[in-house]
């Protein structure tokens, strides 16, 4: 693991995984200890997002297992290329011994890609093939379960480190082409596969409006030029962005990826004789597209896209017509001075006037839905998040991930959010760097009380109290603040980023917003 380039791995240790935590803090891997395993997945997650290598997390056997199942499920779907290392007691006490014991291969089989039993005869070959199928088209996590038996036996065969899969360049057919340059207004689709590609050449030279999902944002810089906005989650600025799609006499899906769409998306697009074109870059024959597919390209998608744009495009779209588009969308989220997107808006300012390279992580709530939406990215790897999986607790874990690997790192959570990854502060501490949470507050769970007033059903356990956060902040070595407004926000986040250390800055929001937003 070392020689791939990691330097960090989170977990919990238990007395069956110490000789693990001795040898990777042997040879140069800082293990940082985390308050709770599925903590260390998500980190996991956000490391392999930030270096570009394997990510790795670890636990112990039993309750350490099924707490690090739900970070590792979150890896699997947002197509992070993860290790995880997990024990396992001695095989010869199955079946007499039953104590923290469960049938754990169900869980193996159920969250990762695929897992491997180490055995010593043959440790060094199943580690080489779990590293190759975490890194294989989709990327995800893959399991290694190390029998106590196993764990301290001694090791003096070879270890034959294996570069990471490249795809092999290869140019488009001359049908898939043809069918491009045959396009009067074509649209990009730009999802997690794209993120090598040079998206905003091919739009440029194909004059084509570009959507990316939430983890592609970036690929295109947002807020101007070709870019039309992210699409995914919120069905009231989908629908904005379905009647592009409906306008579009061609689709061009370049690494698209539907884990990261709701099933307001469903059935898909039209399949009548009216339908557009569907031409797809994918680094695999994707099985899950709700559309029909009239020409596929399986392999290099940045080497693909460069290919095709050099096809000569015949589009009538006009870039006036697209920042149309993008104002429809921002007036959703115009929601005065006490509005969570707004609110998003003001610490964007502090990130962007800051000088250092800020890594901004978002919390799984109402607030990323709107986040994603009004957050504007020039590069794909400085707005973290999970979608696929979407769990609540990511935020945080996925901030000291960025402090581990060297930046100074803004979290935007909610206030349940922040609660339910509380323990992490303590790692944070521990962890040192700059790490500042930003918690929006509005004592609810937004998003679910939206959906239960829709339903009409009464409010119930979706509203809470939340901790006094300057007494919080300090309990953890650390400052903390509660404002309101945007000028306010601003300021206290640019003075926390400038201070360094760890800070909570609370901003009271108003959510009443996110009804017109979603």
């Amino acid at each position: 693991m070392h020689a791939l380039g990691v330097r960090t791995a989170f977990g919990m240790p238990g007395g069956d995984s110490l000789p693990l935590v001795r040898a990777l803090e042997a040879v140069g891997i800082r293990f940082v200890l985390v308050r709770d395993e599925a903590s260390a997945g998500f980190a996991a997650d956000a490391t392999a997002q930030l270096t570009g290598t394997v990510g790795l997390c670890v636990s112990t056997l039993g309750p350490g297992l099924t707490n690090l199942v739900s970070g590792v499920a979150g890896c699997t779907l947002d197509r992070a290329p993860v290790l995880a290392v997990t024990s396992r007691y001695r095989t010869d006490r199955h079946g007499t011994y039953t104590h923290m014991m469960l049938d754990q291969s169900k869980l193996l089989d159920a969250t990762g890609k695929a897992w491997f039993r180490v055995t010593e005869a043959n440790a060094a070959g199943e580690l080489r093939r779990a590293l190759a199928i975490a890194r294989a088209p989709r990327p995800g996590a893959v399991w290694l379960e190390v029998p106590t038996e196993v764990a301290s036996a001694p090791w003096s065969g070879p270890v034959i480190v294996e570069p990471p899969p490249e795809a092999q360049p290869s140019a488009v057919s001359a049908e898939l082409r043809a069918s491009v340059a045959s396009w009067s207004r074509p649209l990009v689709l730009a999802g997690l596969g794209a993120l090598k590609a040079d998206v905003a050449a091919l739009a440029e030279a194909l004059s084509a409006p570009v959507l990316t999902s939430y983890k592609a944002k970036g690929v295109v810089p947002e807020g101007r030029g070709w870019s039309a906005g992210a699409a995914g989650l919120s069905p009231v600025v989908d629908a904005a962005h379905r009647e592009l799609v409906a306008q579009a006499d061609g689709l061009l899906l370049v690494g698209w990826d539907p884990v990261e769409l709701r099933d307001h998306w469903l059935p898909g697009w039209a399949t009548g004789p009216d339908r557009p074109a569907v031409v797809v870059l994918d680094s695999h024959a994707p099985t899950d597209l709700p559309t029909p597919i009239d020409h596929l390209h399986v392999g290099d998608v940045a080497g693909a896209a460069a290919d095709l744009a050099r096809v000569p495009g015949a589009s009538s779209w006009e870039l006036p017509a697209v920042r149309a588009h993008r104002d429809r969308v921002d007036a959703l989220h115009d929601d005065g001075a006490t509005g969570p997107a707004t609110a998003v808006r003001a610490v964007q300012a502090a990130v962007d006037a800051h000088p250092a390279d800020v890594v901004v992580s978002l919390d799984v709530g109402a607030h990323r839905i709107t986040a994603s939406n009004v957050w504007r990215c020039d590069r794909p790897d400085r707005l973290l998040q999970s979608n696929g999986w979407a769990s609540m607790g990511y935020g945080l874990p996925a901030g000291l991930a960025s402090v581990a690997a060297g930046h100074p790192a803004v979290v935007l959570t909610g206030d349940m959010g922040l609660q339910l990854a509380l323990g992490e502060l303590g790692s944070a501490r521990e962890l040192g760097g700059t790490l500042v949470i930003v918690v929006l507050l509005d004592r609810s769970l937004s998003l679910i009380e939206l959906k239960q007033e829709r339903l009409g059903h009464p409010t119930a356990g979706v509203r809470f109290r939340n901790p006094d956060l300057d007494l919080l902040a300090r309990a953890f070595g650390g400052t903390g603040t509660e404002v309101e407004g945007p000028d306010a926000a601003r300021d206290a986040v640019a003075a926390a980023l400038d201070a360094g250390g760890l800070h909570l800055v609370g901003v009271r929001i108003d959510p009443g917003a996110y009804r017109q937003q979603m």
